[in-house]
């Protein structure tokens, strides 16, 4: 009898799949802490902790939920904090991936096929490439989307559907878009294929979304800081998404990108719902696959319209990367010529090659998602190299992280107002001191006139500076530094000043 479980779970779809997710994770619960966002994040919760309000005494550009999340890395310290974090993100991966397996499951994918495409995502979701070694907010608001997925291919709209709607609110604007547009193409399709809509179920859906938000409301306006919030998650989300101002030439006319990609993505959800709606007769594109096609149509153009080459952007772009195999291994198997099988293969890996190109061109290379610190060989083998080495990314107690915080802490603790500019966002928890930041990753003072002049404030204010001698600074603001700070020493790439 127990043979017989235990064959049961070799021969199980989900088996390989998760067996890999966990394998290939082990490495990322003992790595270096390095990664920019998770020490923003750390930085943010650990000052909400201490009395901070978010958004106005400390800011970030994402909703609250990954703050409160991140909580754990306070209350048990960044390791121990960071090591619980890092198992909870394997455990969501693998419900991810029991999510995608039910979303075949209702699609009529075998079981071989849901093995293979499954654990290809696997990969996807775990390997350095993507960043999947780290635990960024794709991790948390992509399983949500797929559950709504799901439950949107289950024909439900209801209360749930519509908390999901407002938990992705609360971890990410592209997670709250994408939702917001399959249900509106989701209702769409059921009034054209006239099928009836229950207004009622409508209407549980907005209760689901809008009495939590409510609730959200209410808690900004107690905390007082209901209009900076407002200002960050809407105004300033909107601003940061268009920040970037590339251009295209077609044709000797010169266009910015952002207006090119969203004349591309509204054509093509047109040509499909053209398509769906006046050119449908034998209903080739069913009510299903038109929801399908639209899921991998915005979930391109939002990982493409922030225009940064952020690898975890594309973790977002699961579901449809998940949607695209199904089509292609389906037929794929349909083609019984070798000829034919390898052209639509080289389709398909070129067509995924070309969204990696328009993804990181301007970074000068594809390089941004493929180099050196992103390869699975340089990291999975750095984990054998002597921990001395810099290219080790096994985590020692001397690295430059804690050797540098433990030593501003027992040399500049009894300064009052100590300010850090710094790329290196883990040495604000991993330090006691108290940091009077606003912005804990130095680019953020730099987003708007106004943020930039309300920390620039806050720095000519510091009794002692840590400056990262290799970030970009504006000049006219170190000319001011200088006047006001004298260089004490320093220590590890830092130059520390203190007030004359």
């Amino acid at each position: 009898m127990k043979l017989n479980s235990l064959s049961k779970i070799f021969r199980s779809t989900l088996f390989i799949p998760i067996l890999l997710l966990i394998v290939l994770s082990i490495p990322h619960l003992f790595q270096k802490y390095f990664e920019i966002d998770e020490g923003v994040y750390a930085a943010v919760a650990h000052s909400m902790l201490s009395g901070e309000v978010l958004y106005q005494d400390v800011w970030d550009h994402k909703p609250p939920l990954i703050y409160i999340i991140y909580m754990v890395t306070s209350v048990l310290g960044p390791i121990s904090g960071m090591f619980f974090l890092r198992c909870a993100a394997i455990v969501i991966k693998i419900l991810n991936i029991i999510i995608f397996y039910h979303i075949l499951k209702k699609l009529g994918v075998g079981k071989k096929t849901s093995s293979f495409v499954l654990s290809i995502i696997s990969l996807l979701l775990v390997l350095p490439v993507l960043e999947g070694n780290t635990v960024n907010v794709e991790v948390f608001f992509v399983p949500i989307i797929s559950l709504f997925f799901l439950r949107i291919l289950n024909n439900r709209l209801s209360y749930f559907e519509g908390f999901l709607l407002f938990l992705s609110f609360c971890f990410k604007f592209q997670a709250f878009a994408e939702i917001l547009f399959v249900t509106g193409i989701y209702i769409f399709s059921i009034l054209i294929s006239n099928r009836k809509l229950l207004i009622k179920d409508l209407v549980k859906f907005l209760v689901g979304f809008l009495v939590p938000l409510l609730i959200l409301i209410f808690v900004f306006i107690i905390s007082g800081n209901l209009e900076e919030a407002y200002k960050t998650l809407i105004t300033i989300n909107f601003g940061y998404a268009d920040q970037t101002t590339y251009t295209v030439n077609i044709l000797g006319s010169v266009i910015g990108r952002s207006l090119l990609l969203l004349i591309l993505f509204g054509g093509a959800v047109a040509a499909v719902s053209f398509k769906y709606v006046f050119l449908n007769k034998r209903n080739i594109l069913t009510h299903q696959n038109y929801v399908l096609i639209n899921i991998i149509i915005f979930e391109i153009f939002l990982v493409l319209y922030p225009q940064r080459s952020y690898p975890h952007y594309l973790l977002q772009l699961m579901p449809g990367i998940l949607f695209l195999l199904i089509y292609f291994v389906n037929n794929f198997k349909k083609t019984t010529q070798i000829f034919f099988k390898f052209t639509k293969l080289l389709i398909f890996i070129s067509g995924f090659g070309l969204l990696l190109f328009l993804f990181t061109e301007q970074e000068g290379n594809v390089g941004k998602v493929l180099n050196i610190s992103l390869s699975p060989y340089f990291y999975y083998s750095s984990f054998f190299q002597d921990t001395n080495k810099v290219e080790s990314l096994f985590f020692q107690k001397d690295n430059l992280t804690e050797n540098f915080s433990e030593y501003i802490v027992n040399k500049y603790s009894d300064y009052k107002r100590p300010y850090l500019y710094t790329s290196n966002t883990w040495v604000f928890t991993f330090s006691k001191l108290h940091f009077i930041n606003n912005y804990f990753f130095y680019v953020q003072m730099y987003f708007t006139e106004e943020m930039y002049e309300k920390e620039k404030a806050n720095i000519l204010s510091a009794d002692i500076i840590f400056l990262q001698s290799d970030l970009a600074i504006k000049p006219s603001l170190k000319t001011e530094i200088d006047d006001n700070f004298i260089e004490v020493e320093q220590y590890k790439g830092f130059q520390i000043l203190k007030r004359e």
